[in-house]
């Protein structure tokens, strides 16, 4: 989005005149969760406890991110991870220890994640207790404590295009033009020269949240263009390189494939 700002500033920023504010519902865009963060004092303190629950209602699945500074004394001051509302749930991973050479010396079993954890359903619980005690010699560092991002969602991933394929479908050209018509659209022009001053503790804003789901929902269904496009390019491709091997002798013409296409679809 950012990368508009600077073209939109060039623009006219008149709306479309057969825009009605009305016509556009509620119901236009799919709900966007917002992601939940659970976490520790930095340094945790001795003796801390922690019992949380992050509900996201509808949520298939959950993915948890964990910040990569988390680090406790000992192996047993640890996070574990349970799905559902409480800790009666599937225990789904605990993590705990660090690797800075304090305290055990060790992290439980593969180290605190690298990778987004998957949790199935709508709810996880969180557990984390110290049942150390901070020693003398211990840095901030190894006792840094926890910190957990909690989303319904690992990103939006676009296509990956081969350079020839990206060439024919110019996917960036669609891109901007889709984007452009979506802001005047809606009306979030403003909010989108806005970004350039935009400080950390504006983004609970409702015209900021508004933004942000609108550009989920229409990367969503931009790559899914773009996928269809992909398909359509790598078709005619084929198609293309059976014409001349026909030509050329190569191939039967009942063989290529696109000699009873249209009976199969």
């Amino acid at each position: 989005v950012a990368y508009f700002v600077s073209e939109l500033k060039s623009k006219d920023e008149a709306k479309d005149e057969c825009w009605d504010p009305s016509l556009v519902s509620s119901a236009f865009l799919s709900p966007w969760l917002r992601p939940r963060k659970v976490e520790s004092p930095h340094p945790v303190r001795d003796d801390y406890q922690c019992f949380k629950t992050v509900v996201l209602p509808g949520a298939s699945c959950l993915y948890l991110n964990f910040d990569p500074r988390c680090a406790t004394q000992y192996d047993y001051d640890k996070v574990v991870v349970y799905a559902g509302n409480n800790t009666n749930g599937r225990k789904v991973a605990e993590f705990g220890g660090n690797s800075h050479g304090a305290g055990s010396r060790s992290v439980v079993r593969m180290g605190w994640p690298k990778e987004p954890i998957k949790v199935e359903g709508d709810a996880v619980t969180i557990s984390f207790q110290v049942k150390s005690s901070r020693e003398r010699n211990t840095p901030d560092i190894a006792v840094w404590g926890f910190s957990c991002i909690i989303s319904t969602k690992v990103g939006i991933l676009a296509p990956t295009l081969r350079p020839s394929l990206r060439q024919a479908t110019q996917p960036e050209a669609i891109e901007e033009l889709v984007v452009r018509c979506v802001i005047n659209h809606l009306g979030l022009t403003k909010t989108v020269h806005g970004l350039e001053l935009l400080q950390a503790t504006e983004t609970d804003g409702e015209e900021y949240r508004y933004l942000c789901s609108v550009m989920r929902e229409v990367y969503n269904r931009l790559n899914g263009l773009i996928r269809q496009l992909q398909t359509m390019a790598e078709m005619e491709q084929k198609w293309a390189h059976e014409i001349e091997d026909v030509r050329s002798g190569v191939l039967q013409p009942s063989a290529a494939f696109f000699n009873d296409f249209h009976l199969q679809e």
